[in-house]
């Protein structure tokens, strides 16, 4: 505890000092070139996916819960494959519509119904 107010100003300076070194810090780390950000752990927010192999290079925009996509969102693969619906823990889980590119046949396979664990599961349609 300081005893005299010289020493309670110098001690708040040196506060004052760290918080804006370690914000400021944070802020450049996020933005330099290289780096990757983490998911987001609790949010709303729009996320790309650079190392998970199944999502690799795929975005989601949706709600998150501890770091994995987890309520309503989109995800979207640059090959064009798009899933919109329900996510738990990480993975297509309700209800949720699926759409991906058929170079064969020149259109879409589209997929609309229920999913659990990733896969599609239940009742659905899939043409």
């Amino acid at each position: 505890m300081a005893s005299s107010s010289a020493e309670k100003t110098k001690w708040l300076r040196a506060i004052n000092q760290a918080v804006d070194q370690a914000l400021n810090g944070a802020a450049q780390d996020a933005g330099s070139p290289g780096s990757k950000a983490e998911p987001p752990i609790s949010r709303t927010a729009s996320y790309t996916f650079y190392k998970d192999g199944r999502l690799k290079d795929a975005t989601y925009e949706g709600r998150w819960l501890a770091g994995k996509p987890h309520g309503r969102g989109i995800l979207k693969w640059p090959d064009g494959r798009i899933y919109t619906g329900s996510f738990k823990n990480g993975l297509e889980d309700g209800f949720g519509e699926f759409i991906c590119p058929n170079k064969a046949l020149n259109k879409d396979d589209f997929y609309q119904g229920y999913w659990k664990e990733g896969k599609m599961h239940g009742l659905g349609t899939y043409r």
